[in-house]
């Protein structure tokens, strides 16, 4: 996987690397922005557009929609944790 949280310099760095795989390897790729976000991680149109022609040339996009598994954990974490402070604060005010 790519850190697509890393900095653009260090992408750009394995691009080469990437591009010697093709079309021998599957190589997955993970993000959790949108392409027409992809300008906000990059800080620039023209880089993220030069790399989304790159990566999507010849690829198959699965896009999934929803609520992340872990962002429902942390929901439920947190609604549980509620529940303790409140019975805490209910206890303590009989």
């Amino acid at each position: 996987m790519l850190p697509f949280y890393a900095p653009m310099c260090c992408f750009l760095a394995d691009f080469p690397e990437i591009s010697s795989y093709f079309p021998l390897d599957f190589i997955p790729l993970d993000s959790n922005k949108t392409f027409s976000q992809w300008n906000e991680v990059f800080a620039d149109v023209t880089i993220a557009s030069a790399i989304l022609d790159r990566v999507l040339h010849h690829c198959t996009v699965i896009n999934i929609k929803g609520e992340s598994y872990r962002l429902k954990e942390r929901k439920e974490f947190m609604r549980q944790k509620q529940q303790i402070v409140n019975t805490l604060f209910e206890q303590g005010s009989t």
